[in-house]
């Protein structure tokens, strides 16, 4: 465990209320919560704990700039489910963290799920000092999803067959079987096994959990899209109070203070698939002839291709795909996702083609005057590449498999960005009640 060592609490005397914020990784951070936290410290305490995962000095500054700001009360940099010697370690690791916070008030612990470990043990917490327990949504609901499709008799996804070679599909079906026993013996050991030795007790485990967002153990649930939130009542009935709130970095725009926005011929890129595995040659063609027909169609003299944080360095397919774009004579860069924000700079272009992914839904929330357009089916073989993935998408253009892109899915639509609350909205209503 990284620790801070930052616990001065001078800045926050005549603060009523607290929070305890949990984000385990850096982007998510950047994206959900430092935006609430920007908004409601002005009514209350906050505390954070931050995992180390993808943390990156970006990330860090921007803590260090909000504690210095006196947003934070305090912060810690955490590492509660990383790489250990062994499962007794990691547990140990968790524990004694929890442990460190028992002398901690607070009054609303702030989470992005309640499934994972670390998060049943804080929601113990929380539980034990009469916190509520509030999970601000960080990513798609694309299991939830998935299901609601299926219960509703809606189609998923073309039939893939690329497992029709009786090897190949003998080989995915014993994969398939040795990860459902490895799940079974982590749900009993991590949930059962271990809790009991350090806690006297266990958390049981829900078959809601895989679904990978709430089981119901939170008090509220804020989400933003009123699909996914109908999608989410129906496939997981425990789930209480559900709000749907704007994502938290609406209005973040920029363009009015930056200059010659008028004159913005930059396309950004954004590829979540693929991050293990080659681009198909099929797929990769649709990549280049979307970007192809987009600069065609905007007189686009640049291009930014902004590659997925966790895309393999030894695939070939994105330099394959730089090279590609070069031979459309426009400029072409590749932008470091861990190192430049997509928030701050969406401004900067007059448009963005991505894959389906939470960050076509923060590019639309950011910038109501650039268009926002997703590519369907265009990576890896899975329900994330399907259109329904990210709910209604509101404000999202969608180029469908085999349509030839046209002016209408360049289009710049007329949102209105306050039909919701904030989450900092919910949030200050129930600490009112506390």
């Amino acid at each position: 465990m990284i620790d801070s060592g930052i616990k001065d609490r001078k800045i926050d005397l005549d603060k009523k209320h607290r929070i305890l914020i949990f984000c385990g990784s850096g982007y998510g951070f950047n994206e959900f919560f430092a935006p609430v936290i920007e908004e409601i410290s002005q009514d209350c305490a906050i505390d954070l704990l931050l995992g180390d995962y993808y943390l990156t000095d970006y990330t860090l500054n921007l803590v260090k700039r909000l504690h210095s700001e006196s947003k934070l009360s305090s912060y810690r940099v955490i590492n509660p489910s990383g790489r250990f010697r062994s499962a007794f370690e990691r547990y140990r690791t968790m524990h004694s963290i929890t442990q460190s916070l028992k002398a901690e008030r607070f009054d609303i612990l702030l989470l992005g799920t309640d499934f994972v470990l670390f998060e049943r043990y804080l929601i113990d917490l929380a539980r034990s000092k009469g916190a509520l327990v509030a999970i601000l949504q960080i990513g798609q609901l694309i299991y939830v999803l998935e299901e609601y499709r299926k219960l509703t008799g809606l189609p998923i996804q073309k039939k893939d067959n690329s497992s029709r070679n009786i090897i190949r599909s003998l080989r995915k079906r014993a994969g398939i079987i040795k990860r459902k026993v490895e799940k079974c013996w982590r749900v009993v050991k991590d949930q059962y096994l271990l809790p009991l030795i350090f806690m006297g007790r266990y958390f049981s485990y829900s078959p809601y959990d895989r679904f990978t967002f709430t089981s119901g153990r939170a008090d509220l649930v804020l989400c933003y899209d009123p699909l996914e939130i109908e999608a989410l009542k129906k496939v997981i009935p425990p789930v209480k109070n559900v709000y749907c709130v704007k994502h938290p970095v609406t209005g973040y725009c920029k363009c009015k203070t930056k200059i010659n926005q008028g004159n913005r011929k930059k396309l950004l890129v954004t590829f979540s698939g693929c991050i293990d595995n080659e681009l198909a040659k099929d797929k990769f063609f649709r990549w280049e002839e979307a970007i192809k027909h987009i600069v065609n169609l905007t007189a686009i003299d640049e291009v930014h291709l902004r590659f997925h944080p966790r895309t393999s360095p030894n695939l070939n397919w994105p330099r394959a795909m730089l090279e590609a774009v070069k031979r459309l004579k426009c400029e072409v860069k590749v932008i470091d996702a861990l190192k430049v924000s997509l928030i701050d700079t969406v401004c900067d272009y007059v448009g963005m083609l991505g894959a389906p992914s939470g960050a076509l839904r923060a590019a639309r929330a950011v910038c109501p005057g650039i268009f926002v357009t997703a590519l369907a089916d265009c990576g890896d073989p899975s329900p994330w590449e399907q259109e329904w993935s990210l709910g209604s998408a509101e404000g999202i253009n969608w180029i469908r498999n085999e349509e030839q892109i046209q002016l209408k899915h360049l289009k710049v639509p007329e949102i209105d960005i306050n039909n919701k609350p904030s989450a900092s909205d919910i949030l200050r209503e129930l600490l009112k009640n506390k």
